[in-house]
């Protein structure tokens, strides 16, 4: 459950009235199955959206959330994984976990924020959502909107990481950095198109698909959080759609005269990923003549072709896990390293 989904779901809970639990891990030690900014979502009815590693540990955290949701005290717990559990989970060694945990009541305030927090993502825009928890109360916030946010709390804005605790003077002060779910562009809504696409969503990505073809680019044939726009041509595309430094993007044509004339216009763009499927021949071709035309080398060197990871995928279905593997792969590498916009 990526953090858009996740706060979608809460706000919906708090408009139809009903409580939650909210629990996010925000520091880890050791060999714990999940990273600070995993979360875990609890309605009154007992039904669990989300993750925080799975197994005992979170069996653990499910018990404390029941017990918060009936007296709504809310605070930082700790959890444990000995090593004699860690290795019934699979791991190496045990680890430790520090998780926020807070009922969320159905009030106007809290549907205010959690609106707020949407709008921000459907924006684009990364979104700092701090908790602050002492002994009497717990507040929470937006930055920037608020003031009186501790220097060594602001500092932790654009870190590598998604989530961070601070304690001082009995007060915890938990930094959630929720990054807008980064744009995809597949060019191509064939077989292998259309199954990355699905795929894609799934894992996170804002997809637009397009194709030249009505039939393949209707937007009854995906999920509504997918758009397919149909082009009359794959020439000038870019006077229609703007590509950013922070969108991926994937070019699976009918053809390789398509797929040439994208990458002409792509390479264009400051996009942070572009990826090509096509065999080394392909590749080969196509960049000689773009390098004939004027590309620079360096330029040609942003392009994943073959496209995906080496997993030995055949069907149009293997495919698209090869190729949303490494979207991962080089989504998660950017956010370790994002941090000069």
């Amino acid at each position: 459950m990526n953090d858009e989904a996740f706060f979608q779901e809460t706000l919906r809970c708090l408009v139809d009235g009903r409580q939650v639990v909210s629990a996010v891990i925000c520091s880890r030690t050791g060999s714990a199955p999940r990273s600070p900014g995993a979360r875990m979502l609890m309605t009154r009815d007992g039904t669990v959206m989300g993750s925080v590693g799975g197994g005992v540990l979170e069996s653990e955290v499910i018990a404390c959330m029941k017990e918060i949701l009936e007296h709504g005290q809310a605070g930082i717990r700790h959890f444990s994984l000995s090593a004699s559990q860690a290795s019934k989970e699979g791991l190496i060694c045990g680890g430790n976990i520090d998780v926020l945990m807070e009922r969320i009541d159905p009030e106007l305030d809290s549907v205010v924020l959690y609106e707020e927090i949407l709008k921000r993502l459907g924006q684009a825009r990364d979104v700092h959502f701090i908790t602050v928890l002492d002994k009497n109360s717990i507040r929470r916030m937006l930055w920037p909107g608020n003031s009186g946010i501790p220097d060594y709390v602001l500092g932790a804005i654009d870190r590598p990481y998604n989530t961070k605790l601070f304690w001082k003077d009995d007060q915890a002060w938990v930094m959630n950095c929720l990054r807008a779910q980064p744009e995809l562009f597949i060019f191509g809504a064939g077989h292998v198109g259309r199954h990355t696409a699905l795929l894609s969503a799934q894992v996170g990505f804002e997809v637009t698909i397009l194709d030249d073809r009505q039939e393949f680019a209707d937007p009854k044939q995906f999920p509504s959080q997918i758009k397919a726009w149909h082009i009359s041509e794959f020439s000038h595309f870019l006077e229609k759609i703007s590509i950013s430094r922070s969108a991926f993007v994937l070019i699976m044509t009918r053809g390789h005269a398509h797929d040439a004339e994208v990458l002409s216009q792509v390479l264009k763009t400051p996009a942070c990923y572009i990826g090509m499927i096509g065999s080394v021949r392909k590749r080969d071709a196509i960049f000689s003549s773009l390098s004939l035309a004027g590309v620079k080398q360096e330029n040609l060197s942003r392009v994943h072709c073959p496209v995906g990871l080496s997993i030995g995928a055949e069907t149009p279905e293997e495919i698209a896990v090869s190729v949303v593997a490494q979207l991962i792969q080089v989504r998660a590498k950017l956010q370790r390293h994002l941090h000069s916009d």
